[in-house]
C-alpha cells in the first residue's frame, strides 16, 4: 500500500513540478515579503 501510494505521489510531483517551479519562486518571493511587512508593522 505505502509503495503504491509513494508511487503516485512521485508520478504526481515530477508531472507537476515543473508547472510548480514557474510559480514557486514567485509565490515564495511574495509570501515571504508578506510575513516580513507583518512582523516589521
Amino acid at each position: 500500500m505505502y509503495n503504491k501510494y509513494y508511487d503516485t505521489y512521485e508520478k504526481f510531483k515530477n508531472k507537476c513540478l515543473s508547472f510548480f517551479k514557474n510559480i514557486n519562486e514567485y509565490t515564495l518571493v511574495l509570501s515571504l515579503s508578506k510575513q516580513m511587512n507583518c512582523l516589521l508593522f
